[in-house]
């Protein structure tokens, strides 16, 4: 079979909640190609879904070590530090991501949920009022910004 093929399977798995084998059709492909970035991309986010953080963050700084700058995986990256409590880290994986994808809403909502966090709220309001700028039905980013805002007037 084409890997292609293969990793789409993979994906297809994934996207069915069935982790093991979208994993191992993954780890299939890579014993074919050992960077094959979609593999090591659905493997990060397999471990990420599982809450293997560590797993997935050498997942996606693999892609990172190949020189492939994706909005993406420093996204994906910031999320994994987010969920192990490294905000600072989280924040600057974020802002890579914004960087190379100025648009990217699901980026500016996820940083002000960490901004809003450490009670830095003017930042954190206008990060989700970007986030709405990009994505104007982004019910989660309308929610947080409420959030904020309720929380500024109340201090």
């Amino acid at each position: 079979m084409h890997i292609d093929k293969v990793i789409q399977k993979a994906f297809e798995h994934y996207q069915a909640g069935e982790m093991r084998q979208a994993e191992n059709l993954s780890r299939k492909v890579l014993k074919r190609q050992a960077n094959n970035i979609n593999a090591l991309n659905l493997l990060g986010l397999i471990n990420h879904k599982l809450k293997n953080y560590d797993s997935a963050i050498s997942y996606f700084e693999k892609i990172i070590n190949l020189n492939v700058n994706s909005d993406d995986v420093y996204f994906n990256l910031g999320i994994c530090f987010k969920e192990k409590g490294h905000f600072d880290k989280a924040m600057a994986f974020y802002k890579k991501a914004l960087c190379l994808n100025p648009q990217f809403s699901y980026a500016y909502n996820n940083l002000g949920i960490i901004l809003q966090q450490e009670y830095q709220l003017d930042t954190a309001i206008e990060a989700y009022r970007k986030a709405i700028e990009f994505s104007p039905n982004f019910a989660g980013a309308y929610d947080n910004l409420g959030t904020a805002l309720n929380q500024k007037r109340r201090t």
